[in-house]
């Protein structure tokens, strides 16, 4: 007896190639662990915040431009020097770990054993990624 194959589905494409991603990440990690972490900090840019208590379990990557949730209003990207700027004076207290420009300077804002506030449910567990960015997917960095 033939077993009966399925129809391919949306839904069970996407969820294929995300584990496909993850799993692939995970393989670099593992891999090429030089290449990941032997980056080092070229500034930093001290702003307090509260102790973590637990482990990061997080990586949020944000772009510095992009679409706002009006989709009519988008954001360009900025320079590294007024994305930093922009962190150390803002009156909302959003801050972020570290800022990656696009020559490839990494600007350590926060210290990764304090909590930086840039996502509303997770910043217990995360670690914040700020790339200068234009956000628009034609933006290469």
């Amino acid at each position: 007896m033939a077993k009966e194959l399925k129809p391919f589905s949306v839904a069970n494409i996407v969820k294929f190639l995300s584990s496909m991603l993850l799993y692939c990440c995970l393989f670099a990690f593992w891999v090429f662990p030089a290449a990941i972490h032997g980056q080092t900090v070229d500034r930093v840019e001290k702003i307090e915040g509260k102790p973590r208590n637990g482990q990061v379990k997080q990586v949020v990557i944000h772009a510095t431009g992009g679409p706002d949730c009006n989709p009519r209003i988008s954001f360009k990207s900025g320079t590294l020097g007024g994305i930093v700027n922009h962190f150390k004076n803002n009156q909302k207290k959003i801050s972020i770990h570290y800022i990656i420009g696009r020559d490839e300077t990494i600007v350590q804002m926060v210290p990764e054993d304090q909590i930086a506030y840039h996502v509303r449910c997770c910043n217990r567990k995360s670690i914040g990624i700020e790339l200068i960015n234009n956000g628009d997917g034609k933006d290469p960095y």
